[in-house]
């Protein structure tokens, strides 16, 4: 039987992800946007961005979860853990490229 403190763990870390992704993102977005004096070939909103974000974001909490960065048996191997959520950031970016391309609509202002 799992213990309960194990589970709160596990919500701890994917609300954290969460929460990370979504911060590392809209950073991204407004160093692209404000601070960069290069034209962009594609307005996106900071509206239809975040938008597109949340509707990326629990398929991207499933890879890792898919890549085992939610058990128990990887939270002290860190190169391991290292590895999988580098691999999972990755797929992550993929995804969200497909997703545009799928879809034919522009979420990162390039």
């Amino acid at each position: 039987m799992r213990n309960n403190s194990s589970i709160i763990f596990k919500v701890c870390l994917l609300i954290g992800d969460a929460v990370f992704l979504i911060a590392g993102l809209s950073f991204a977005y407004i160093l692209r946007v404000s601070l960069s004096r290069e034209v962009l070939s594609a307005n996106v909103t900071s509206r239809e961005f975040l938008g597109f974000l949340i509707i990326l974001l629990p398929f991207w909490l499933v890879i890792f979860a898919l890549l085992g960065l939610y058990n128990e048996k990887f939270y002290n191997n860190r190169f391991s853990e290292l590895s999988r959520l580098t691999l999972g950031s990755f797929i992550g970016i993929l995804f969200a490229i497909s997703y545009s391309y799928i879809f034919n609509v522009t979420i990162f202002p390039a």
